[in-house]
C-alpha cells in the first residue's frame, strides 16, 4: 500500500504535508477506480522538540489530523446538494466515505436507524441534525434495485414472530436460545445484551461496561450467566442475568 499515506515531522513553525493517493485506502474498501485527491496543508498538533520522543498516541492524533485534512474537502464535493451536505459531509463521514455505505440506499426508516446506529456507536449529533440529516439521506440515496418477493407455492405454511429491540440501531445479533426458553441477543452498536421473553413479549437490554466493546457471539454457561465476546474491546464478558452484573476480562 504504497504511498497511501505520508506524514512529516518539521521543526516548530514548518508545515505538515499529507496525501491521500488512492480513495480505496481511505475507506477500507477496493474500488475499480481510485481516485487521486489533492495535497492539502494543514497544522500539525504540535511538533516535537529536540530529544523528545513521539508517543502512540501523538503518532495516531497527527496522522487522523493528516486524513482529515486532506480527504474531507475532496470527498464531500461528491455529495448531493442540499440542506443537509454540510451535517452529513461533518458527521457521515467521520470514519468512513458515505457513498461506500449507501449500497442500494434505504427507505426514510431505514435511513432513521441507519443514523440511530450512529448516535450509538459515538458520532455526536444533535436532535436538530439528526432531524435535518435524515430526511437528506432518504431523499438523495433511497432505497433501489430491490428485488420483490416471490411466493413459491407448495404445502409448507410459515408464521413469522418479529420482537422489536429495545434501542433502535443496535443492529442486534447472534441469537441465543437459553434453558429457560429465552432469546438473548447482542446489541453490537448499542453495547448491550437483549433478553427477549417469547411468552410475554417483553425485551430487556443489560448494558455492558466498557464502552463500545462490540459483543458478539453468546454462550449461556450451567449457572445461567451469559458470556459474550467484546469484539471491538478485546474482552471477554460474562453477564449476570440475576443482577444485571458484567465481569470483563481484557
Amino acid at each position: 500500500m504504497s504511498g497511501a499515506l505520508s506524514v512529516s515531522l518539521y521543526p516548530a513553525g514548518r508545515t505538515l504535508w499529507t496525501s491521500v493517493r488512492d480513495r480505496s485506502t481511505l475507506t477500507g474498501g477496493k474500488t475499480s477506480k481510485p481516485t487521486p485527491l489533492p495535497y492539502t496543508r494543514c497544522k500539525a498538533p504540535r511538533v516535537l522538540s529536540n530529544g523528545e520522543t513521539m508517543s502512540r498516541k501523538l503518532l495516531l492524533s497527527m496522522m487522523a489530523t493528516a486524513l482529515l485534512c486532506s480527504a474531507f474537502p475532496a470527498l464531500s464535493q461528491n455529495l448531493p446538494d442540499g440542506k443537509g451536505k454540510e451535517i452529513a459531509a461533518a458527521k457521515c463521514m467521520s470514519c468512513h466515505a458515505l457513498e461506500a455505505r449507501v449500497g442500494n440506499g434505504y427507505t426514510a426508516e431505514g435511513w432513521a436507524t441507519a443514523v440511530r446506529m450512529m448516535t450509538n456507536h459515538g458520532v455526536p449529533l444533535s436532535k436538530e441534525e439528526i432531524a435535518t440529516l435524515t430526511p437528506y439521506l432518504a431523499k438523495n440515496y433511497p432505497e433501489k434495485n430491490k428485488a420483490a418477493a416471490v411466493v413459491v407455492p407448495g404445502p409448507t405454511k410459515v408464521s413469522m414472530k418479529i420482537w422489536q429491540a429495545s434501542t433502535p440501531g443496535s443492529r442486534p445479533h447472534d441469537p441465543l436460545a437459553a434453558r429457560d426458553g429465552s432469546i438473548w441477543y447482542t446489541g453490537q452498536m448499542a453495547n448491550v445484551l437483549g433478553r427477549v421473553d417469547p411468552k410475554t413479549g417483553n425485551v430487556k437490554e443489560y448494558p455492558l461496561k466498557t464502552a463500545h466493546s462490540g459483543p458478539h457471539g453468546l454462550v449461556e454457561d450451567q449457572d445461567g450467566n451469559i458470556w459474550y465476546t467484546g469484539n471491538t474491546g478485546a474482552l471477554v464478558g460474562k453477564l449476570d442475568p440475576k443482577t444485571g452484573a458484567v465481569t470483563e476480562y481484557p
